[in-house]
């Protein structure tokens, strides 16, 4: 089969092919896109509650650099395959379970987004009345929904550019916020708060592994138009360490100043207020045009259509209904259960391909298994470990996931496709 994987046609389930892979500045860029969010320097503005300020920027950094290894090493099976997440779940899941578990995380990415932009909609209400009203919401919320999607009708190129526009100017607001915080407050005493609601620092390193865990699954989204391995670890590394550290930082330098944990309020009392809408509207865009890009991967996993606007036009109607919903109120406790699935999908992720990587070299069409019932036992057992061990349960769970899958699959159950794997490798011997 001819595949054509231009960067404007990037929706197909077949790999990138190398003449179209890209630079790691491009793939920085993209990763920026995704971790430079509201949410994130919010969650940065809580942990200032938790630990002192110093203990708080540790956890930080030691969290964001759990999330960069990995990301680096689930990037790595993007970059070696040209794969998207989604069709990569297949070789562990099966057919059936790897489109099963796509559709539960397309519901939390299109989620995330269209509550995004009701944030920014309740955002521009502040200053213009008639998006308060139920017909300016709507129309705000369409109109921002078809902006985001069209950033992201090139694909990664469309990505790429605006990302790059964007994550500069949302960078030089995250500074103005820091200089002003030291200009009014002083950055000295901020140290030597006591935090309000203490917790351990495991918790506090849990919560920002928990705040982004999403992102290693994403990451073959983005590794696979990697040109190499170095290119993925170098943008992600710089993604993390980095971006992630700096969003999450300055969250917590800012909040524990105001003592304020919304970007508005936070904003409106460093006396930079018009800036607020600014910083919010460019991380919603930014993180927003991420979820769309990937959620319309996942649809072409599931779903048999491939056309880009098809697909793309699947995910507008989602997000704008889910804005249209003022979905946060009912949103919260489905991501809370998804979010289980998260660490225990990376164990399989890892044990998958770096303990049976044969199986990846047949093709993902032809995969026979419909569901693995050693990823079901595994997924179960880390879900368990999840809810058993309080603070840090989602890591162990990784580990749980990890090796009651690797016996499992190895010695308990037949692996349908790593046998099909090699027998066509038998065959092509022959």
């Amino acid at each position: 089969m001819e595949h054509n994987n231009s960067q404007v046609t990037s929706y197909d389930t077949s790999a990138i092919q190398k003449e179209n892979r890209q630079s790691w500045v491009k793939i920085l860029s993209i990763w920026m896109g995704l971790i430079f969010s509201t949410a994130t320097m919010l969650y940065g503005g809580v942990l200032g509650t938790f630990l002192d300020l110093g203990h708080a920027l540790l956890a930080i950094v030691c969290g964001t650099a759990i999330l960069a290894l990995l990301s680096i090493l689930i990037s790595n099976i993007g970059a070696d395959t040209g794969l998207s997440c989604y069709e990569l779940m297949k070789y562990f899941l099966g057919n059936t379970g790897g489109r099963i578990v796509s559709v539960m995380f397309i519901s939390v990415m299109l989620g995330w987004s269209g509550i995004g932009v009701i944030v920014v909609v309740e955002m521009m209400a502040l200053y213009i009345p008639f998006f308060a009203t139920p017909l300016g919401f709507a129309l705000g919320g369409i109109g921002l929904n078809i902006i985001f999607v069209g950033t992201v009708w090139s694909s990664f190129k469309g990505l790429s550019f605006f990302s790059r526009l964007a994550v500069p100017i949302i960078t030089v607001v995250f500074v103005i916020a820091f200089v002003r915080t030291g200009q009014v407050y002083g950055l000295a005493p901020l140290f030597e708060k006591v935090p309000v609601n203490p917790h351990s620092f495991p918790y506090v390193v849990s919560g920002v592994v928990a705040c982004w865990i999403n992102a290693p699954l994403q990451a073959p989204d983005i590794s696979r138009f990697s040109r190499s391995r170095r290119d993925t670890l170098v943008a992600t590394i710089l993604a993390f360490v980095g971006g992630a550290t700096l969003v999450y930082g300055i969250g917590a330098v800012t909040g524990v100043a105001t003592g304020v944990d919304n970007i508005p309020g936070i904003f409106d009392k460093l006396g930079i207020a018009s800036l607020a809408v600014v910083l919010i509207l460019l991380l919603t865009w930014t993180s927003s045009a991420e979820s769309l890009y990937s959620s319309s991967l996942a649809f072409a996993s599931v779903l048999p259509i491939k056309r880009k606007e098809l697909l793309l036009g699947l995910s507008f109607v989602i997000t704008t209904t889910f804005t249209m919903i003022d979905l946060y109120a009912y949103f919260t406790q489905w991501v809370d259960v998804t979010g289980l699935f998260f660490c225990p999908i990376i164990g399989l992720f890892l044990t998958d391909y770096y303990c049976f990587r044969k199986k990846y070299t047949l093709p993902a069409s032809e995969i026979p298994a419909a569901i693995s019932i050693p990823s079901i036992i595994a997924v179960a057992i880390g879900i368990a470990t999840n809810l058993a061990i309080a603070d840090y349960g989602l890591f162990v769970s990784i580990f749980t996931t990890s090796g009651s899958y690797f016996v499992l699959n190895k010695y308990a159950f037949a692996d349908k496709t790593l046998q099909a794997a090699e027998a066509a490798a038998n065959a092509a011997r022959e």
